[in-house]
């Protein structure tokens, strides 16, 4: 190249050696500048670069006078990037899995090129990532092009799909057979990107990761499936397709303690309440309850705990069972029952109308007779229902009449269920153990007891009444397994009330509560299903 040529390049070359060598903490003197320029075989006077400085400025370049002494120094300042910017674009591009190691090396050091060399030395760092996994495909940005002409021209593509061996190595599916698909979009998720495209022979959308693909071809036919597209957003479709947030969202309300809280914002950001509750913290998200997500519940340890909807604490239970008899292989042993609206109608409206009192005095015993201390205090055998009728009859004189009568007919207001007697001779025979853990005034369990068929198939009974103890006390439970030597991961229990389930609960107690029984049921089998030793459910577990 002639030397007239080198000198119209000048303000070129000029604007390099600034670049490069220059920046907010370092700068050129005019010598150093004139030398640099010689270095490029420039020739140039202080006069000519002080007319091209000031084009520059002209331009838009922030050019630096700064004077040290008699000597006056030259930058530039003022980039496209900051520094720091510019780290974060690098560790990005360092702890990317999508991107091989080579290329991350040569995407960051394009980035170093936008500062000048002293300050591209700072960003010269290896971004440490545990676990992270670099990708080993190095076409992936020609996949991308790729795919993205094909979506611009509107053509169907073909390709081979890699998948992971046992050796840990990526080989070709289907044998090499050719994929032959009609793009529609690329999503990002999960640090990978996905092709989500329409496929013919399946006669609907299907997503595959761009990094496994290889030898793209774009063909000469039109794309297919634009409807098909259309009713489904592609975002949506991959979320779906292996997102813990997939399918219909359920409100959820969790607990947790301070180490987890930022677990639960950074997944559920904005879509998160939050109130403290002490020194623990109550959670309310919308999610799709999914095992994905009970396994991401799971791995934040026993810090974290679901409240509600009570099915959804009950499906997380099954989800941990299930991992518990896979890998402890701990199954179930022993279905412990309450009674009253469990394995026997507690009939108390029935009752009422049985022995002539109105819908007003039925309200009134029930706040005030069944719901009274002196009832919890037959439960726990303190006093008899005699002495309980007297002392109601003297707090409310007005209902004299109406107590007695009451305590007279009471072995009326329970019956046992028509099904009791076949559910427990049906896990009896499966195999489980079967015990009642019972509040029963004892006068009362001795007029019902030889009209419950059931019992005599049970393993054993505790009724509060004669322990001199009651649910939800810990000793009601731990009697029931001291006495018949049971582990408390062993045993489920089946309650109709929320404060009993939790006490046997936070024994390690599996419990199920019954507002429904036929759905109680069928979460029981289903239960002994997954961590029993039941096998599928049939019988009443099939909602019969």
């Amino acid at each position: 190249m002639a030397k007239s040529i080198y000198q119209k390049l000048k303000i070129l070359y000029l604007l390099k050696i600034l670049w490069e060598e220059t920046d907010d903490s370092h700068s050129l003197s005019m010598e150093e500048i004139i030398r640099k320029l010689g270095a490029f075989g420039i020739e140039a006077e202080r006069k000519s670069i002080y007319d091209d400085l000031a084009m520059l400025e002209e331009f838009g370049y922030d050019i630096c006078k700064e004077r040290d002494g008699r000597t006056t120094g030259y930058s530039l300042s003022n980039r496209d990037f900051s520094v720091g910017e510019l780290k974060l674009l690098v560790d990005a591009v360092q702890s990317s899995r999508f991107l091989t190691k080579k290329r991350s090396e040569e995407l960051s050091g394009k980035l170093e090129k936008l500062l000048s060399r002293h300050e591209a030395s700072l960003l010269k760092r290896q971004v440490q990532v545990a676990g992270r996994v670099k990708m080993m495909n190095e076409n992936i940005f020609i996949n991308i092009d790729v795919i993205y002409s094909a979506i611009a021209s509107d053509r169907a593509i073909s390709f081979e799909y890699l998948e992971w061996d046992m050796n840990r190595r990526l080989v070709l599916r289907k044998d090499g057979k050719k994929e032959r698909i009609s793009p529609w979009a690329l999503v990002w998720d999960n640090e990978f990107y996905y092709l989500v495209a329409f496929d013919p022979e399946r006669n609907g959308l299907r997503h595959y990761r761009v990094d496994k693909m290889r030898s793209i071809c774009v063909l000469e036919e039109s794309r297919e499936g634009r409807p098909v597209f259309e009713e489904s957003e592609a975002e949506t479709y991959v979320e779906q397709r292996f997102s813990m947030f997939a399918g219909e969202k359920s409100v959820v309300v969790a607990e947790c303690g301070h180490k987890n809280l930022g677990p639960f914002i950074d997944r559920f950001g904005e879509d998160i309440s939050i109130r403290r509750t002490g020194e623990r913290y109550r959670l309310r998200f919308h999610v799709a309850v999914t095992d994905v997500f009970f396994g991401w519940i799971a791995g934040l340890g026993e810090d974290v705990k679901l409240i509600e909807p009570r099915e959804v604490r009950e499906d997380m239970a099954m989800f941990a069972a299930g991992l518990l008899k896979r890998h402890a292989k701990k199954n179930v042993r022993a279905v412990v029952f309450d009674l009253g609206n469990v394995l026997v109608d507690f009939r108390y409206d029935a009752y009422m109308k049985e022995i002539g009192f109105d819908e007003e005095t039925a309200q009134f015993f029930r706040a005030n007779i069944i719901l009274s201390k002196l009832w919890q205090q037959m439960d726990r055998g303190v006093i008899t229902m005699g002495e309980a009728c007297e002392r109601m009859v003297s707090d409310y004189p007005d209902y004299a009449g109406s107590i007695r009568l009451f305590f007279e007919k009471i072995e009326g207001i329970i019956k046992p269920f028509e099904d009791s007697e076949g559910l427990v001779k049906e896990l009896r025979n499966a195999g489980y153990e079967v015990y009642i853990l019972s509040n029963y005034p004892d006068e009362l369990y001795e007029m019902h007891r030889d009209s419950f068929a059931f019992l005599k198939d049970v393993n054993g009974a505790v009724i509060s009444a004669y322990e001199k103890t009651a649910k939800p006390d810990e000793e009601m439970y731990r009697i029931l397994l001291t006495r018949y030597g049971l582990n408390a991961w062993e045993c489920v229990f089946l309650d109709d009330r929320n404060d009993n389930i939790e006490a046997a609960e936070s024994l390690g107690i599996r419990g199920i509560i019954v507002n429904h029984r036929e759905e109680a049921f069928r979460s029981l089998f289903r239960y002994l299903a997954v961590c029993g030793k039941y096998g599928e459910p049939a019988g009443f577990g099939e909602g019969n």
